[in-house]
């Protein structure tokens, strides 16, 4: 009899500890792609902002260019840190695509707005984006939703 409680209570302590184990990591990757999915947006946002906000700052010649740049610097340091903060959430080898970008933010600063138009710079923020999003694994089992849809298409 001592021996039926003990292993009926050793299963109950296993089966709560496996369950609880696996609410805490469903409810973590959920947490996650939100978290990634709000610093992909604040860095979508904050590079479009800088981009705009220093194109203005070089055309402005007149009395307006020191209100110009103090407006460049506060977007720009907002893409920073937007960027370290995304790149802090992806997998290593997205990290140095993020990193990359500020590297050709350097150029288009550097150089001017000649070196790289912004098509380009928006077509490799559209790009970045969606390799990051294409990087978020879902499954029917934490995604019950995705499931959904995909079996509502076929």
């Amino acid at each position: 009899m001592t021996n039926s409680i003990l292993l009926s209570s050793s299963v109950s302590l296993a089966v709560g500890a496996l369950g609880g184990y696996a609410a805490f990591y469903f409810r973590g990757a959920g947490a996650r792609r939100e978290q990634i999915a709000k610093s992909l947006a604040d860095f979508y946002s904050s590079a479009a902002a800088v981009y705009y906000a220093a194109r203005d700052h070089q055309r402005e010649t007149g009395q307006d260019h020191f209100s110009y740049y103090k407006l460049f610097d506060q977007h720009y340091k907002e893409f920073l840190s937007a960027s370290t903060l995304l790149a802090s959430l992806v997998p290593p080898m997205l990290r140095e695509e993020v990193l990359r970008l500020e590297d050709t933010w350097d150029e288009i600063n550097d150089g001017g707005f000649a070196t790289v138009p912004s098509k380009a710079w928006f077509d490799s923020l559209d790009n970045l984006r969606d390799r990051i999003l294409n990087s978020i694994v879902y499954s029917s089992i934490t995604d019950p939703f995705w499931r959904f849809v995909k079996n509502a298409r076929r």
